[in-house]
């Protein structure tokens, strides 16, 4: 998964970076059978599974892409993305503001339907600034 954000070399790597050096290093785990590796999942995504499956009930796989997702819920995992976590910092007081994280994310090469992402902030009381 680090070595993805790292590929990327944009504004939250050198956040990234300085985050990682703070804890102990990743470990990936062994990879699992209950895995379906003919689904087509990057290697972060796969990652995140493989941990999540030896992790058991407490883990929360934070996936975007669309087979990843099937492929956590088909193992019985509980699942959100960038959107869910985004709105439940904002719920738990973490943000100010969700919508400007969110313009971040999108502007960074996250899909998200505008439509979507409208009714969403329109739930928390902002708004969304692309029509």
């Amino acid at each position: 998964m680090l070595d993805e954000i790292r590929d990327k070399q944009d504004g939250a790597t050198a956040r990234v970076e300085m985050l990682a050096r703070s804890v102990a290093p990743p470990v990936d785990p062994a990879p699992s059978d209950r895995v379906d590796l003919s689904r087509n999942l990057g290697p972060g995504e796969r990652s995140v599974l493989t941990w999540a499956v030896s992790a058991g009930t407490e883990a929360l796989c934070v996936l975007d892409d669309a087979a990843a997702r099937a492929e956590a819920r088909r193992l019985g995992l509980a699942v959100t993305g960038t959107l869910g976590l985004v709105m439940r910092a904002k719920l738990d007081g973490r943000l100010d503001a969700a919508a400007p994280l969110l313009e971040g994310a999108v502007a960074a090469g996250l899909y998200l339907d505008d439509a979507v992402l409208a009714a969403a902030l329109s739930g928390i009381g902002e708004s969304w600034p692309r029509r």
